[in-house]
């Protein structure tokens, strides 16, 4: 039977010239460098060099593709033949595109009769015998042949772990749940040290891989003057550090008895194959492979590492558009490099990928210093250990707190409410769906500004009659009318209206919903910690099936107007999908926008507009009048 791994990888294909399945690319790397990374001596022995099909002609091959007949063939459905891609294949940004849960579009080795093309079949599931050019960079879902019967005996899944039963007290442990073990500086204080927090990101029977939640420290992998040899993990600082000063400074004897001395696998490099990994160590802490990060760390996906105030000391520089990340050590090194004479070593990224590049082990770059985030085999029987939370759970979107006039004197900045209705899954058949919004500002424990949390409709700033629009301001905007409107009312009942205070936002103006101007989201959002994940605004599946929306898959988010004018006539200002400010924005015509509105909302019926000089700014233009 064929065996189809669930998930794809992601290739280049360098075949410019038509070429068959026997001399592509694809059939070479499948048959050599994958066959011999993915699989060990005695799992070869289990499959099968079969004959494999094309046009008139057939290879011997140990790995291949499916033909166009044999996907339908063995996945009849098209939904068996949707492909989730893993964090692995990924591009860059492909953190936030799994987010998405896109599916793959993988190749066949079926060859299109008439075009120089390669069948695929599509992210929906259904088989395209027109496809894409061959040297397209689209995912590979490998097939082989295996003998059951042999192998079902002794060979083991690859991803199996021991047969070790989990009795007791591990029974209570899961995958993702935060542990506090060992206490190490993190806050930048005098004052005590503060608890280390790992996550359980495996669980062998009573046993448990961890890795720290944070990155805890800046250390060279390497010291310097030393990268020019063949390091390794194995005779790395890092590892000298860890084992050592870390050590005996973390834990006490108590804990140290916890944390099983374990095997370190010297892994190749995945990507280069590079096998000058060292020989295999016995350490309390290491660091995670290539191998390992991408196998273990893909469910929960890892979705980056933030440093302690103790490690923003030593200089670890992070990603604003990522959480504030930054990078961490793997213990796999990479090619030495050929100008200065060095050797690098792997690391993750921000976004949660790992540089298959490589930084030089020795670097002391500010701008990209990876730093240290420890992992350690532990005993999940012991009596010392606590649970302070699981990252999963965490990572479940806020489905918001429902607004009443009783809550709003316990709600803060940066708290998602609920708040009105309006269409956002795209399904009209079961109704609209409750509008998030986060609170940006808090007035008298009796009323809140708030911004919707995700950009949930698409419009024109004004009409498509470019001559009459040249002078257009706030004023006599489309897009005003539409949310005092049609907006008003579809989005909340006459009650919920009762609470929303008038908002004098210029001279000329009183609205009861309205978009921030450009200094707004300047003073306001990015000056406050608790506001800045909002900038970056998602769209709506009724957006994103509607409108022909800008969307980033890189950012999985859209661009959203503001009512401040662009520098340029016939223009608005824009937050961009990266939440950076556009002063040049889309046209007012033709050009549309997605929609963020804003509302001051009060405890009381009293719709005065006091509240608007608590939370508004003046109009930074003159013509935003």
């Amino acid at each position: 039977m064929p065996s189809i791994p669930e998930y794809g990888r992601n290739i280049f294909l360098h075949d410019y010239d038509p070429r068959d399945w026997d001399v592509c690319s694809i059939h070479k790397w499948l048959n050599k460098s994958f066959y011999e990374n993915a699989f060990t001596q005695k799992e070869k022995a289990y499959i099968i060099r079969s004959e494999v099909s094309f046009k008139d002609q057939s290879t011997k091959d140990y790995v291949f593709l499916l033909s166009s007949e044999e996907v339908q063939k063995y996945l009849p459905t098209d939904e068996e033949r949707i492909l989730t891609i893993p964090h692995y294949a990924g591009f860059p940004g492909y953190s936030d595109f799994l987010k998405k849960k896109r599916a793959g579009v993988w190749y066949l080795r079926t060859k299109d009769q008439y075009t120089e093309t390669a069948c695929v079949v599509l992210s929906d599931g259904l088989v395209d015998e027109s496809g894409t050019r061959y040297y397209s960079e689209l995912d590979i879902r490998p097939a082989i042949w295996i003998n059951v019967g042999k192998a079902s005996k002794d060979t083991p899944r690859i991803s199996a772990p021991p047969k070790e039963k989990t009795t007791g007290k591990a029974k209570k442990y899961k995958i993702g749940d935060v542990i506090l073990l060992g206490r190490y500086e993190q806050d930048n204080t005098t004052k005590e040290k503060e608890d280390i927090s790992w996550i359980i990101i495996k669980k062998e029977g009573n046993k448990a891989l961890l890795l720290s939640r944070y990155v805890l420290d800046r250390v060279p992998f390497f010291k310097k003057n030393t990268a020019d040899k063949e390091m390794t993990w194995e005779t790395s600082y890092i590892r000298s550090w860890l084992n050592n000063s870390f050590y005996r400074e973390a834990f006490n004897d108590r804990e140290k008895k916890i944390i099983q001395k374990s095997k370190v696998v010297a892994h190749i490099n995945p990507y280069s194959g590079e096998k000058k990994q060292g020989k295999d160590t016995l350490d309390h802490l290491f660091l995670l492979s290539a191998i390992e990060e991408r196998s273990i760390m893909s469910e929960p996906r890892d979705e980056g590492a933030q440093p302690t105030e103790y490690a923003l000391t030593k200089r670890l520089y992070t990603d604003f558009y990522h959480e504030g990340n930054t990078w961490w050590w793997l213990r796999t090194v990479a090619y030495k490099d050929e100008e200065n004479n060095k050797r690098k070593v792997l690391y993750v990224d921000p976004e949660s990928l790992i540089d298959r590049y490589g930084e030089h082990g020795d670097t002391e770059r500010d701008y990209l210093a990876p730093g240290v985030r420890p992992s350690m085999w532990i005993d999940l029987s012991s009596d010392d250990l606590t649970i302070a939370g699981n990252v999963v759970e965490e990572r479940e979107p806020k489905p918001g707190t429902k607004l009443t006039t009783e809550n709003i004197k316990d709600l803060d900045t940066g708290d998602i409410v609920i708040f009105g209705s309006y269409e956002q899954d795209n399904d009209k058949a079961n109704g609209p769906e409750d509008i998030r919004w986060v609170v940006m500002r808090k007035a008298d424990d009796s009323s809140l500004l708030l911004l919707s949390a995700d950009v949930i409709d698409y419009q024109c700033y004004h009409s498509f009659e470019m001559d009459v629009c040249e002078n257009i301001v706030w004023h006599d905007a489309a897009v005003r009318e539409w949310l005092n409107k049609d907006f008003l009312e579809k989005a909340f009942t006459k009650e919920d209206q009762e609470h929303l205070c008038d908002m004098q936002v210029n001279a000329d103006c009183t609205d009861k919903v309205s978009l921030l101007n450009m200094l707004e989201v300047l003073d306001i959002m990015r000056e406050d910690a608790r506001l800045k994940p909002y900038i970056v605004a998602k769209p709506t599946e009724y957006v994103k099936c509607n409108f022909d929306s800008y969307e980033d898959y890189y950012y999985c988010a859209t661009y959203w107007m503001c009512r401040t004018r662009g520098a340029k006539d016939r223009s608005i200002s824009s937050i961009t999908c990266t939440g950076d400010t556009k002063r040049v924005g889309g046209c007012f015509g033709p050009d549309y926008n997605g929609v963020r509105p804003i509302i001051i909302v009060s405890a009381s019926k009293d719709n005065k507009n006091e509240y608007s000089s608590l939370f508004l700014r003046m109009p930074e233009y003159e013509d935003e009048n």
